[in-house]
C-alpha cells in the first residue's frame, strides 16, 4: 500500500528568516578548515572614507603581502568585464583583512606576477567571498597552470540560503538584513576596462569587500548553533570542483526546446555540428558564442536543413556583420550536420510522450510545493534544496527517467536526510506525494 507524502499549504509570512543583529560576532571553528582566531568586533572602517592599497605596479605587491601577513580571515571580490567577450576578463581583485586592504589592477601587472603574491596571502587564511562562482572561475585564469585555489574558502551566499537569509540574496541586501548597511550599488554597471578607473569606482569595489569577515561573523555564530556547518562544508565542495569540461560535439546538448528535434534526426546533425563550429568561431574572435549567433538563428539552421546562402539569409537573429566573413566555413558545418550518417541521440528526458511530460508537470508541482515547505520547516532557502541548474531535471527524475549520476543534489549528503530519502521512495512508487490545502 501507497503511503502519501501530505504538503500542507497555509499562510506565512513572505520573509521568514533571521532577526537582523547589530553587533555581529562569531568564532569559525569547523575542523575542515583551519581555525581562525576571530575579534569580536569589525576593525574594518565602514564608513566611503577607508583606506586601501592600490595596486598597480610590480613594487606594491611585496608591500601588499607584508600588510596581510598573519591575517586569518581575508574578503574577497573581482570585478571583470564580459559580453561581448568569449570569456570573463578579471579586471580587479578586491582583498580586506581585519587592518589592513589592497586591490590589485589586473591590466597593470600580469598574471604570473600576482600569482605567487596571492598565493601567499591566500593560503595561511580563510577567504571569505558572496557568490563565489565566476571568482573561482577567474581565479583559475590566474593559476592556469597550478590548477590552485584557496585552501579554505567560504561563501556568505551559500551560508545564508542554510539560514534562510534571502534566496540566492544578492550582498547588498544581505549586509542590509543582517547588519543593517546599505551599500552604495551606483557603479554596478561600470565599465571596469577603462583606465584610469575613478575614485568613486575605487570605493565602490572596496566597499563590498570590507564587509564580508563582519557578515562572516554572524553568519558563521548562526551556523554553528543549529549544526550546519558540515552542510556550507558539503557545498563548498560542490563549487569548488572544477567542473568537467564539456566536448565541443556535446555543447548542442546544453541548448533549450531540444524536444522538438525528437523526430528530426538530420537536423539534430546539423545542430551539434552548427553549435561546434559557433564555439570554434567565437574562440577565434574572442566573442561570446551568443555575439557570433543567437540561439534562435542556431535552431532556425537546423531546423532548415540547408546550407543555401539565399535560405541563410532569411533567417532572423542572423549577425551578418559578425558572420560575413565567416560564412563559408558556417555552411560547410551544415553541409557536414546533412552528409551525417550517425546523428546524435537526444537525452531521455526529451523523448518523452506527452502523458508522461504531463505526468512530470505534476510531479514537479507537487515536488516544488514539498521542498517549500520543507524549506519553511528547516529554516532553509528553496535555492539551497534544489539548485537552479537542476530544476529542468528534477520533474523527470521523479517519474524515474535515468539521470547521470551525481546530477542531482537530493540524493547526496545533508539534502538526502533532510528531504532526498522521501522523494527517492517517490521516485520508486513506495510513496505519492499529495497536497493538502486550508
Amino acid at each position: 500500500m501507497l503511503r502519501s507524502i501530505s504538503i500542507a499549504i497555509r499562510p506565512r509570512k513572505l520573509f521568514d528568516a533571521l532577526p537582523c543583529r547589530n553587533v555581529p560576532h562569531g568564532v569559525f571553528t569547523s575542523p575542515s578548515f583551519r581555525p581562525a582566531s576571530i575579534q569580536t568586533t569589525p576593525m574594518i572602517p565602514t564608513t566611503s572614507n577607508s583606506s586601501f592599497l592600490y595596486v598597480d605596479k610590480r613594487d606594491h605587491l611585496e608591500e601588499m603581502v607584508d600588510g596581510f601577513q598573519g591575517a586569518d580571515l581575508i574578503g574577497m571580490d573581482t570585478e571583470f568585464s564580459s559580453f561581448p567577450a568569449y570569456s570573463y576578463n578579471l579586471q580587479l581583485i578586491q582583498l580586506a583583512s581585519d587592518k589592513f586592504s589592497a586591490c590589485i589592477d589586473c591590466q597593470a601587472i600580469s598574471s604570473s606576477e600576482i600569482a605567487p603574491a596571492l598565493r601567499k596571502i591566500l593560503d595561511p587564511a580563510v577567504v571569505i567571498a558572496h557568490s563565489c562562482t565566476i571568482d573561482l572561475m577567474l581565479l583559475r585564469t590566474i593559476f592556469a597552470d597550478e590548477k590552485w585555489l584557496p585552501y579554505s574558502m567560504v561563501d556568505t551566499q551559500l551560508a545564508s540560503n542554510l539560514l534562510r537569509v534571502g534566496n540566492n540574496i544578492g550582498l547588498a541586501p544581505m549586509l542590509q538584513h543582517i547588519l543593517g548597511i546599505k551599500l552604495d550599488k551606483s557603479q554596478s554597471l561600470s565599465d571596469w576596462r577603462l583606465r584610469p578607473l575613478r575614485p568613486r569606482q575605487l570605493q565602490y569595489a572596496m566597499n563590498d569587500v570590507h564587509h564580508l569577515i563582519p557578515a562572516w561573523h554572524f553568519l558563521s555564530e548562526q551556523l554553528e548553533e543549529l549544526d550546519r556547518m558540515s552542510w556550507l562544508q558539503e557545498d563548498m565542495l560542490r563549487i569548488t570542483t572544477h567542473p568537467p569540461e564539456i566536448p565541443r560535439e556535446n555543447l548542442w546538448l546544453s541548448l533549450r526546446r531540444l524536444q522538438q528535434f525528437r523526430d528530426s534526426p538530420c537536423a539534430r546533425s546539423v545542430l551539434r555540428e552548427v553549435v561546434a563550429w559557433r564555439e570554434e568561431d567565437a574562440i577565434r574572435r574572442g566573442l561570446h558564442p551568443q555575439a557570433v549567433m543567437g540561439d534562435d538563428a542556431v535552431i532556425s539552421i537546423a531546423k532548415g536543413e540547408s546550407d543555401a546562402l539565399s535560405d541563410l539569409k532569411s533567417l532572423q537573429g542572423m549577425k551578418w556583420n559578425v558572420l560575413q566573413y565567416s560564412i563559408e566555413s558556417l555552411q560547410a558545418a551544415i553541409r557536414r550536420g546533412l552528409e551525417c550518417s550517425n546523428p546524435p541521440d537526444l537525452p531521455p528526458q526529451y523523448l518523452l510522450s506527452i502523458q508522461e511530460e504531463d505526468k512530470i508537470a505534476q510531479q514537479m508541482a507537487l515536488a516544488t510545493a514539498y521542498l517549500h515547505e520543507i524549506a519553511r520547516l528547516h529554516r532553509v532557502s528553496f535555492g539551497a534544496l534544489l539548485p537552479w541548474e537542476e530544476r529542468d531535471i528534477i520533474g523527470p527524475w521523479l517519474i524515474g527517467v535515468e539521470i547521470p549520476d551525481g546530477a542531482i543534489s537530493l540524493t547526496k549528503g545533508w539534502r538526502l536526510q533532510l528531504c532526498g530519502m522521501e522523494l527517492m521512495k517517490v521516485r520508486q512508487g513506495e510513496k505519492t506525494l499529495s497536497v493538502s490545502i486550508f
